[in-house]
């Protein structure tokens, strides 16, 4: 994670010139960096050495110190906008987390397993997804929107708890920005299974035994306040050990029926949530039957979160293929490094994106920033954890509620005015040919009655029989 940086230190005046390349640097800098660099509106450029000792042109780091950041950034708004937003011109950290950073002491390599990271994240996508999905038709990419995947990437790059915690800290922050589009599952829902991920290892049981140990584990855990309301156990319905699918099944709906029938269902959401998925992953026995949470997506959507923690704890034996396929996908970017070098591939880091969240109010803030996608604002949480968050639109949800309502309740007046308008006509028009079909029939019948005349005489006159002669 470390690497060779040449530190240079620049009053603010000097930035601009300096980030656009109209400015020379002094030919030699510090290996070191220091808080005394930082001092007044000073701030620090670290740029990256080659192996020749020749240090790139463009920065690969800036560092503002926490107590001054503000002004800083402020400054460079004002009197030198072609330079802000500052994180697009490099990676932007304060100096707390560069030397949190610095001073982890490195383990070798990564962990070799990190799939069960990937399961959650995909359980996570598929609970705020916004419209019932599997994973077949999910976008992947969505993954860099998860909480879930921001936590992984921060402890797996760092491997430090601190970190960790502090990533934790800012989601809860970034989740509560009202610019912001609301998410069905919150940082508070997810907490309990990034906790059962901290120090995870694959358990060889069977996976009845390892589900039904992890509620066990969940129940008797701090995140159940009330014990009397614990609601349905797994362990009282052996129809879900049961050999027939169909026992299993009948099961599962009798469990989701009593848990919604609870008193306690929102009282103790996060046991709820995490029986009715073992229920669905028991009938299964594996991923196969994660569909029986879409009816009940709205009433418990973190279901489908910890049916990936399930998914994680019994392992890739329990997989399908559709499930197996996306794990690997998006395990991949947890086997990389990080490196100060790296790009940072987002549009605000975190400390620019606090210093505009306090200053100003309104959308525009984020909305007038150039950004990779319209409508999406992309933040580095911490150094290497990024994570995507839709942005809401000028308008309130209120008031677009209150629109929708209004253009609703209009299309309903017209569309009832319509039917209205139609059974008219329809017994008009039925009236009309009620009355055609009287007259048509009246005139046939007087026809057939004069012909029928006509021919009776006809038949009694007759011709009249020849003389003989």
């Amino acid at each position: 994670m470390k690497r060779e940086m040449l530190w240079h230190s620049f009053e603010r005046e000097d930035l601009p010139n300096l980030l656009l390349g109209e400015s020379q640097l002094a030919p030699y800098g510090r290996s070191h960096l220091s808080k005394f660099d930082l001092d007044k509106n000073r701030v620090a450029i670290g740029y990256a050495i080659d192996h020749r000792g020749r240090h790139f042109s463009n920065p690969s780091l800036i560092v503002v110190h926490e107590d001054n950041s503000s002004e800083i950034l402020s400054w460079l708004r004002v009197y030198a906008p072609e330079t802000s937003p500052l994180s697009q011109l490099s990676r932007v950290v304060n100096f707390k987390d560069w030397s949190l950073c610095e001073n982890i002491e490195p383990t070798g390599t990564h962990p070799i397993i990190t799939y069960h990271w990937a399961c959650l994240t995909i359980g996570e996508m598929l609970a705020q997804s916004e419209i019932e999905s599997d994973i077949n038709t999910i976008p992947l990419s969505r993954a860099q929107a998860a909480y879930t995947n921001t936590v992984a990437k921060a402890t797996i790059l760092h491997e430090d708890k601190k970190i960790t915690r502090s990533t934790i800290n800012r989601l809860k922050t970034l989740e509560q920005e009202y610019r912001f589009v609301k998410r069905s599952v919150s940082v508070d829902d997810l907490r309990p299974m990034w906790d059962l991920l901290e120090d995870f290892k694959p358990d060889p049981r069977p996976s009845a035994e390892v589900i039904i140990s992890l509620i066990d584990r969940i129940e008797s855990s701090n995140y159940t306040s009330t014990r009397s309301l614990i609601g349905p156990r797994i362990r009282n319905y052996p129809g879900l050990l049961s050999d027939s699918i169909e026992e299993r099944v009948v099961t599962f709906h009798k469990i989701a029926t009593e848990i919604l029938d609870s008193p306690s269902t929102h009282s103790l959401n996060s046991i709820n949530c995490a029986t009715l998925s073992a229920a669905a992953f028991l009938v299964g026995r594996g991923t196969s039957h994660i569909f029986l949470l879409r009816k009940w997506n709205k009433e418990f959507p973190a279901s489908l979160a910890w049916f990936g923690l399930f998914a994680a704890y019994v392992g890739p034996g329990c997989w399908d293929p559709q499930w197996a396929r996306a794990v690997k996908s998006i395990e991949r970017p947890f086997q990389s490094n990080f490196d100060w070098m790296d790009l940072t591939q987002t549009d605000l880091c975190w400390p620019e994106y606090f210093w505009l969240s306090k200053t100003y109010e309104g959308h525009e803030v984020f909305s007038d920033l150039p950004k990779m996608y319209p409508r999406v604002l992309s933040i580095e949480v911490f150094p290497g954890a990024s994570c995507q968050f839709r942005l809401l639109s000028s308008t309130t949800s209120a008031e677009v509620d209150s629109k929708k309502q209004a253009n609703n309740s209009k299309r309903e007046k017209e569309l009832q005015f319509t039917l209205s308008e139609l059974v008219s006509l329809a017994v008009k028009a039925k009236n009309l040919m009620a009355s055609d079909y009287r007259e048509i029939r009246q005139e046939s019948f007087q026809l057939e009655e004069s012909n029928s005349g006509k021919d009776t005489r006809s038949k009694r006159g007759g011709r009249p029989p020849s003389s003989k002669l």
